[in-house]
């Protein structure tokens, strides 16, 4: 994910060679998965795979586990659901990520001690961009649906911030409102134009109108992923 991330950076400075070497760094997540259990698995020192291996084992993993942290490719979300096994299986597997409610996803880890569920961790890190691969499967409206969710966890209360705040997060300026009710994003509009796709460049001054349904109906465009889209479709420039 950082090696991506300086890609973009030396794809702006117009530094080609450091780019397609930074790219190819962010390609490395596939040597840490295992085609044989669709995994993200462990290695040991002589490349090897980790054996004993089960997906809700923290061994080889910091504070999460194979559940949690094989979805840590944001970059490439449709490469790691194709190598799941495809959107058919990546959805079996998201439905039982996001089968309980937030609040006991968040106990269940012993409020950031222990990882050893197949359950989604709101908490965490490296958790925080799986409800978004909805959107890479097909199913965008289920985005807002788990982010609505995970939203109750947070609270003016003691126990109102889920794991801890040394990362948080970034606010780009953008204005979004919500029409209608219901747990599903049905339609959007970006400054006032239809949004064809579920995602779309943060630029600072933005509306983004959000239509909310009691039904999971958006048909619309998923991310551009590094493995079939290529740099250029992220717009860094």
């Amino acid at each position: 994910m950082a090696d991506f991330a300086l890609a973009l950076v030396a794809d702006r400075l117009g530094d080609k060679v450091g780019a397609a070497a930074a790219l190819a760094g962010s390609d490395r997540w596939r040597k840490l998965f295992d085609p044989a259990t669709g995994w993200i698995r462990p290695r040991n020192a002589d490349g090897s795979w980790l054996d004993p291996f089960d997906p809700t084992d923290e061994t080889g993993f910091q504070e999460g586990n194979s559940w949690q942290y094989s979805w840590l490719v944001p970059h490439d979300a449709l490469g790691v659901v194709n190598a799941m096994g495809g959107v058919d299986a990546a959805r079996h597997r998201l439905d039982t990520l996001f089968l309980l409610p937030p609040e006991v996803q968040n106990r269940a880890t012993l409020f950031g001690l222990v990882y050893r569920t197949n359950q989604f961790a709101p908490g965490n890190e490296h958790d925080l961009q799986a409800p978004y691969f909805h959107a890479v499967t097909g199913r965008p409206g289920l985005v807002g649906a788990e982010l609505a969710r995970v939203r109750s966890i947070y609270r003016a209360t003691p126990d109102g911030l889920p794991g801890n705040d040394d990362l948080g997060s970034l606010a780009d300026g953008t204005t979004i409102i919500t029409q209608g009710r219901g747990r599903f994003v049905t339609g959007a509009r970006l400054n006032g134009r239809r949004l064809n796709q579920s995602w779309f460049r943060a630029t600072k001054g933005q509306r983004l109108e959000l239509r909310a349904g009691a039904r999971d109906t958006w048909q619309a465009a998923p991310p551009p992923s590094s493995s079939t889209n290529g740099i250029d479709a992220f717009g860094c420039r």
